[in-house]
């Protein structure tokens, strides 16, 4: 019987280390890839809802709701001197320092406030509908071109030419987007 042997040199390593290193770094950059594709794009059908008047939107949802117990429970619909009066944010004067102050009108059921920050006016508008149920989502605009400098504030409620942003999705405001 014959034996056969064979020498065979130690490996130092090198090699397995360099193909599981690029492995690894290939295995990282298909999912960056993967990542970025599904999820990196800029949605451009959301704006960004500005930070001044982010707790006016939502103190103005939550009036909504106040005032639709209002009505339902009084059969009528409170005027914003009434709103003010029974302290619903945001048309109570009495409104914390963090909160800005808005300047309101009210055409039956639809309530629209102005407020200037710095250079900036903003309004923001709620709607009722016209029956019982889930009040609308507040909405909100941006005068840029200082437009509406000197509009009266209740033709804001019929304005078709104005495009106001929805308020929602305020759940999303943390994400610092909302729906149009």
């Amino acid at each position: 019987m014959t034996t056969y042997s064979e020498k065979v040199r130690a490996r130092d390593g090198k090699l397995e280390d360099k193909l599981v290193f690029g492995f690894s770094a290939l295995t990282l950059l298909i999912a960056a890839i993967l990542l970025y594709s599904l999820y990196g794009h800029p949605q451009a059908d959301f704006t960004a809802v500005p930070k001044p008047i982010r707790a006016a939107l939502t103190s103005l949802s939550n009036a909504g709701e106040e005032i639709q117990m209002v009505r339902a429970i009084e059969g009528r619909i409170p005027s914003v001197d009434e709103l003010s009066e029974l302290g619903i944010q945001p048309f109570s004067s009495t409104h914390l320092e963090s909160l800005i102050q808005f300047h309101w009108a009210q055409v039956t059921t639809c309530y629209v406030g102005q407020t200037q920050i710095k250079t900036h006016r903003y309004f923001i508008k709620l709607e009722l509908p016209n029956g019982a149920g889930e009040p609308k989502s507040p909405l909100w605009y941006y005068d840029e071109q200082n437009n509406l400098s000197n509009i009266d504030l209740k033709t804001l409620c019929f304005d078709t030419t104005i495009h106001w942003h929805s308020a929602a999705t305020i759940n999303k405001i943390y994400e610092n987007k909302h729906d149009h």
